[in-house]
């Protein structure tokens, strides 16, 4: 069985995408067709000859991904970010891991390229965890995170795909990769991370930059448990663990004179509190 891989972009970084769509040319895994959805057309040669191109001008990562996992034509999906390079062994450690039927999702590692102020969505651990129902309530961010992730078609499109409410390019701007986690664990699939898949993610450079990404991500974090607040385990979470940390870790910040990530981590209080009741009030 064959894997396809699926980056979306929306071209404003062509040359982080070459490097992306190299990377993916270059993997040990012979069976692995490549899917670029992109949100303008004309992307560079580079790109166009090693994948197959798949324009999609309506805004959404989470509608883009759903496109690609439609329009792929094997029963596992890699996925990582235009600004991503991939391990040449990336999809081969990722799909080994399917071997148990009840595995539907398997989250890699990820390493910064280079050094930067912050490390977004970077985090690697030495140790293999699995993840299931059984365990309670767990923070999905604990599982991985969206730009290393391999599915398994049959289970991602039985949970229904990517929630098209969440992720960059929506109004809920983040977590549409903690809720399919969540999901999968819902419906009684594992998740599995392993150390060996590993990604190379570009860092945040600027403080403008961080504070806009910290506000959108917990946006996205207030939205996703909102839409999973008829769990008294969730709710409970949310209130007692992310909204106190986050004001916690602000007035820490402050108290030790660190005026950037005290306000840093108040931005976030809000944003997951603005996500949370957005989200309610929408529906």
């Amino acid at each position: 069985m064959g894997c396809s891989a699926v980056v979306c972009t929306d071209g404003r970084k062509p040359d982080l995408l070459r490097k992306c769509i190299d990377s993916l040319s270059r993997q040990t895994y012979r069976d692995l067709e490549v899917i670029c959805v992109s949100s303008v057309s004309g992307l560079p040669a580079e790109v166009a000859d090693k994948c197959r191109v798949i324009v999609e001008k309506e805004k959404g990562v989470s509608l883009a991904k759903n496109v690609g996992i439609r329009e792929s034509v094997h029963d596992k999906i890699a996925l990582t970010d235009d600004d991503c390079v991939c391990d040449p062994d990336w999809v081969e450690n990722l799909t080994s891991e399917f071997e148990d039927e009840r595995v539907g999702c398997v989250t890699g590692g990820s390493l910064p390229t280079r050094e930067g102020l912050w490390y977004a969505s970077t985090r690697w651990e030495a140790k293999r965890k699995v993840f299931g129902k059984g365990d309670g309530f767990t923070p999905p961010w604990l599982m991985g995170a969206g730009n290393n992730i391999c599915l398994r078609k049959e289970a991602v499109v039985k949970i229904g795909l990517f929630d098209e409410n969440l992720g960059p390019g929506t109004r809920f701007r983040g977590a549409e990769d903690m809720d399919v986690f969540h999901r999968m664990i819902e419906a009684g699939y594992h998740v599995v991370y392993t150390p060996n898949a590993i990604v190379h993610h570009e860092p945040l450079d600027t403080y403008d930059q961080l504070k806009r990404m910290m506000s959108g991500y917990r946006i996205g974090l207030g939205a996703f448990f909102a839409k999973n607040r008829s769990s008294k385990d969730v709710r409970t979470y949310f209130f007692k663990e992310v909204l106190r940390s986050h004001l916690r870790n602000s007035r820490n910040n402050l108290l030790r004179g660190d005026a950037d990530m005290g306000y840093l981590y108040f931005i976030g209080f809000i944003g997951a509190l603005r996500g949370y009741l957005g989200y309610v009030l929408a529906q």
